[in-house]
């Protein structure tokens, strides 16, 4: 493409489009040994074999995690952020499914069922140690010796009260 812009003094690739295409389609290539334009129906899986025959099916990695497993997902940290906070999201989720990519990805489900939008890589997930342990957010307000506790990582539908 470089020739025929130079001979032109110009990058107006639509009126040598025909030009291109005819060259392409006349050229030998290598990897299929023939031109492009000789290409049929007849010859399409012998073509097929010799551009992709030598592949081999990778065999898979056991995953790490399972399904049902609980989870967090893990928040990269910038070279400068400090060592102490947390690695994780407060939000545990559920593997719901493992789908046989490269890589590996997890689907995973929150604490609703509901799906969560894309997959998440084997590194993108942290295992949860404690389920039972949940974190407060605040203590909004006291009734004698009852406090209404607003829970980390849970929407308003989760607050309830504790004793003191």
């Amino acid at each position: 493409m470089r020739r025929p812009f130079s001979l032109q003094g110009s990058y107006k690739w639509l009126d040598i489009l025909s030009d291109l295409v005819s060259a392409y389609n006349n050229t030998k290539y290598l990897t299929i040994r023939m031109k492009p334009k000789d290409v049929t129906v007849e010859n399409e899986k012998i073509l097929l074999r010799r551009a992709y025959g030598g592949l081999r099916a990778v065999p898979t990695k056991p995953t790490k995690s399972k399904t049902g497993k609980k989870v967090r997902i893990n928040k990269f940290k910038n070279v400068f952020q400090k060592g102490y906070t947390p690695n994780g999201t407060t939000d545990i989720f559920t593997i719901s499914q493992i789908e046989n990519t490269t890589p590996v990805t997890y689907k995973l489900k929150d604490y609703r069922n509901q799906l969560i939008g894309c997959g998440f890589d084997e590194q993108e997930l942290l295992k949860v140690r404690y389920l039972d342990v949940y974190l407060v957010e605040n203590g909004v307000t006291k009734r004698g010796k009852k406090i209404y506790v607003k829970w980390l990582g849970f929407d308003s539908t989760h607050s309830s009260w504790m004793d003191e």
